[in-house]
């Protein structure tokens, strides 16, 4: 699987002050609630990438990538650091499959 991202970000916008009452609005959901093929997996993954969603993203991640990465703490602090910074919140995501 081979996947293109582009990276483009919006520019940047005013923060709106919401009342004290009102919590985030929840994520999107993934494409695909119980993933069958590679590909919906790589799909999921990448949709936990663009919208900031470390946890679920990491709890996708291989066995063996989850050994290398000895943690969410540090799978966290990996992304944040260039040159996979660029992942976060990208615009589009292209998985071509050979």
């Amino acid at each position: 699987i081979i996947i293109c991202i582009t990276a483009l970000y919006a520019p940047t916008c005013h923060s709106l002050s919401l009342p004290s009452s009102s919590s985030p609005p929840s994520p999107p959901p993934p494409p695909f609630h119980n993933p069958s093929t590679p590909e919906e997996a790589v799909q999921n993954q990448l949709h936990y990438y663009q919208t900031y969603q470390l946890n679920q993203a990491y709890q996708c991640c291989s066995p063996s990538n989850r050994e290398a990465t000895r943690g969410i703490d540090e799978f966290e602090r990996l992304l944040k650091e260039p040159p996979y910074d660029l992942i976060l919140g990208h615009q589009r995501a292209d998985v071509l499959l050979e």
